[in-house]
């Protein structure tokens, strides 16, 4: 038998018992799903269900059952007489209510069929004060409130109720109509309601039921009694709080009409589940929502926090804060408000960190502040914000939101491409080992090689193609980075036609074409970087088409241009503190409006502010010193920064920034008179300083102030 067919049998026979035994498994488990929703339907009866409100309609063709027809009768002996049969609308404990009035005493009776034959009488009247007495024989709890006083004795027949009722009526009660005695029945049923929702239902009065029916209290059945009962009874607080303010507020029906879906009840007992119903709309909210979560926060908090973390036109609008029947807030979500299919943006932006006794990873937050304060609330001491996430497109922002790949990143953004690249093939390592394995068996076999040996060979090769395409992009954007911050325009965009080979799906046009463009730029053809950069500009989000112009002019060396795009960028997102530090830094480092720079530097907290943002601010200050000869404390801020951005070296641009770093701080000892020592400091980085046109402020200061030194005859 050839060996492959030996592996065409072994494989079929392994997916043949994986197939059985997942087919048996699943049975297994809708099985005992099942067979555990509905003992825990068996512990709850059709009163735990009750409706938060009942609404009363005039029944077309009754059908009274035989007991509600003999109360009826019976009523009628005491003198009652009908107003009107009522249905209640959908889910309520009654099918008919039958409503009767005594001309005599002004009161009402309700006689209402309710569950499995069962029938139920409530006498009730209103004074002229508008308060209610009530006297039933159902179930509940006698309840006296402000307005309403209702009674409950299941013992009572109907005569000896009527009896002991009209003993309470006076002369100061209001005849009874149709009208008023619905809106009786229903209000006063609101207000019982409303009293049986002030508490969630307790798990313990469902174990009593378990244990009376001699099921353990730990038994799954109690845990879905009470999930059930935990469902409803949050749809009933709903239902009780959006009527109460119906009512106060005095909504036109065509207005409650527009906004009734719209309006969220929240309150402190609202799980993770309920506030993602409510304002999961998208897989970005919903990792928000995962991770509030993951930080002790639920309820009315959680609620508020992902409010607080959305954009300012899609957060619902706080309309009134009630306390009954439980103290809630409620907020109106527009119907303009949620995003259009597909946009799917939230407010919150992504910050990459990292921690000593925490893993690394990512999450949504409004700043860097609020991404620090996350993470201490989180409990992970040592944590920093490393970066933000701004420069990513928006498909690389959603893959942040997988935990697996976050850490990644957090990794990835300290580590060499040639490290990453390494690491990426261990990690890939069960689609290539099990070929290499299978090919390096056959090899020893030695030949001839049959078809068996064929299969595995391309295999081996298919794996190691497959996995160099998803390895690969690392490397030669690296090398498009060196070649593009050398000024080896050529070779950059021989690497960008590279990465777009091995960029199928699109997802990284922006960033290549960002590549492209400022090496066109730096070229000299900017018309051309310009018009390819506006044909993107409706794939890349604002922060990335801003931060791409402005390279555009940077590496066509138009400082003007650069800094009037990064105005404007500062101007549209005046909360992103690296908009304000590149638009400082650029001020800076041309000598135009320091003060502007001044204020930005100033207004920072240089602990709120990421990792990477805290190089930047360091830049700023040391710039800012320069220019106003404060040629030490320059030093000592550039020599920060460079060690700050020393943990993101891996990166070329990283490297790049801190060759920049060390030439300001040469600039900076030539201008303290130490010109040796200077020009010592600016060979070891002359070479970069001298082609990436980002330096070219800097080498026209150093040019300018080495002639200076020259002429006064510094050593």
């Amino acid at each position: 038998m050839s060996l492959l067919l030996k592996i065409l049998l072994v494989v079929g026979a392994v997916l043949l018992a994986l197939l059985l035994g997942a087919k048996i498994w699943f049975r297994r488990m809708i099985k005992r799903h099942v067979a555990d929703w509905d003992s825990g339907s068996e512990l709850l009866d059709a009163s735990d269900f009750q409706p938060a409100r009942i609404r009363l309609t005039a029944a077309i063709e009754p059908q009274p059952s035989d007991a509600l027809t003999s109360l009826v009768s019976r009523a009628g002996a005491l003198g009652f007489k009908a107003l009107r049969n009522f249905e209640p609308e959908g889910g309520t404990p009654f099918s008919l209510v039958r409503g009767l009035q005594h001309p005599e005493h002004a009161a009402g009776l309700a006689l209402a069929d309710g569950p499995e034959g069962a029938t139920s009488y409530l006498f009730f009247s209103i004074d002229k004060s508008n308060r209610v007495t009530a006297l039933g024989n159902g179930r509940g709890q006698s309840l006296e409130v402000k307005r309403l006083r209702w009674d409950v004795d299941p013992a009572l027949s109907l005569e000896e109720g009527w009896s002991r009722f009209k003993k309470d009526l006076g002369e100061q009660h209001q005849s009874m109509s149709v009208r008023l005695f619905r809106a009786i029945f229903e209000q006063s049923y609101a207000v019982r309601a409303d009293t049986d929702l002030a508490e969630p239902p307790a798990r313990e009065a469902i174990e009593e039921r378990a244990l009376a029916k001699g099921m353990a209290t730990d038994d799954e059945a109690v845990s879905n009694a009470q999930l059930m009962l935990r469902n409803h009874w949050e749809e009933q607080v709903s239902e009780a709080v959006l009527d109460r303010y119906r009512r106060s507020e005095k909504l036109e029906a065509s207005r409650w009409l527009e906004i009734e879906d719209y309006l969220h009840v929240v309150h402190a007992q609202l799980d993770a589940d309920s506030v993602t119903g409510l304002l999961g709309y998208d897989e970005g909210t919903e990792t928000l929502i995962r991770q509030l979560t993951e930080q002790g926060l639920e309820g009315l908090a959680l609620y508020q926090a992902v409010v607080e973390r959305l954009p300012e036109n899609r957060r619902p609008q706080h309309l009134k804060s009630v306390t009954t029947p439980i103290r809630a807030e409620l907020y109106l979500y527009e119907p303009d408000d949620p995003p259009a299919e597909g946009e799917g943006e939230i407010g919150a932006r992504p910050f990459i960190y990292t921690g000593k006794e925490k893993a690394g990873g990512a999450l949504l937050a409004n700043s860097t502040a609020d991404a620090q304060s996350q993470l201490s609330e989180s409990g992970a001491p040592g944590a920093r914000v490393l970066m933000e996430g701004d420069m990513l497109n928006d498909d690389l922002k959603r893959q942040l939101q997988d935990p697996k790949l976050a850490e990644l990143a957090s990794k990835a953004v300290r580590e060499t491409p040639l490290t990453a690249f390494v690491k990426g093939l261990f990690r890939g390592g069960w689609i290539w080992i099990p070929p290499a394995l299978l090919t390096a068996w056959n090899v020893r076999q030695g030949k001839p090689y049959g078809l068996g040996d064929m299969f595995g060979f391309g295999y081996l090769a298919l794996a190691v193609v497959f996995l160099l395409f998803l390895l690969l992009p690392l490397l030669i954007n690296a090398q498009a980075e060196r070649a593009r911050i050398g000024g080896h325009w050529g070779r950059a965009l021989t690497m960008v036609r590279l990465l777009k080979l091995l960029d199928p799906t699109g997802s990284l046009k922006v960033q290549t074409e960002q590549l492209a463009v400022t090496s066109v730029a730096g070229a000299g053809q900017l018309e051309e970087a310009l018009s390819r950069w506006e044909k993107v500009r409706g794939k890349a989000n604002e922060y990335q088409y801003y931060t791409g112009l402005a390279e555009i002019y940077d590496y066509a060396r138009q400082t003007e241009q650069r800094i009037a795009v990064q105005r404007e960028h500062a101007a549209s997102d005046p909360n992103n503190d690296l908009v304000s530090l590149d638009l400082a830094m650029s001020l800076a480092k041309a000598d135009v409006d320091l003060e502007l720079a001044r204020s930005i530097v100033e207004r920072l907290n240089p602990a709120a502010l990421s990792e990477l943002a805290q190089c930047g601010y360091l830049v700023a200050r040391g710039l800012i010193a320069l220019r106003d000869e404060r040629y030490d404390l320059a030093i000592r801020h550039l020599q920060q920064a460079q060690q700050q951005v020393a943990q993101f070296n891996a990166s070329p641009i990283a490297g790049a920034f801190a060759a920049e770093c060390r030439g300001y701080i040469a600039l900076c000892v030539l201008l303290t008179g130490d010109r040796s020592t200077a020009e010592r400091l600016w060979e070891a980085d002359r070479g970069l300083l001298e082609t990436h046109p980002s330096t070219a402020d800097l080498v026209a200061d150093y040019q300018a102030a080495s002639r200076a030194a020259a002429q006064a005859g510094l050593g």
